[in-house]
């Protein structure tokens, strides 16, 4: 990506991404698919714990760099932004 926006991806396999992806040309790993693994079951479960709204709209945020998950539930902000909010404050003027 760059600057957050998707320019593209690529399909692989998930037993081929250590293969294709894995390691550094002196063949030095890049990511070990344990601890990924481990790192996406501790999201999942995080999401599982957090997402109460169904249907419901969240935003899961991480800075490059950090450690830091911060998930944002957006459907307070639809709610708080519905379409006849504005025309009601038209009416009343």
């Amino acid at each position: 990506h760059h600057n957050g926006i998707v320019q593209g991806y690529e399909l692989l396999k998930t037993d081929d991404i250590c293969l294709l992806k894995g390691l550094s040309e002196d063949g030095t790993a890049f990511f070990y698919p344990r601890v990924v693994q481990q790192n996406a079951l501790s999201v999942l479960r995080f999401l599982q714990e957090n997402c109460k709204e169904d249907p419901g709209t969240y935003w899961l945020f991480k800075n490059a760099g950090e450690d830091l998950i911060q998930l944002f539930d957006l459907s307070v902000i639809s709610k708080n932004c519905s379409p006849c909010s504005n025309q009601d404050e038209k009416d009343s003027e």
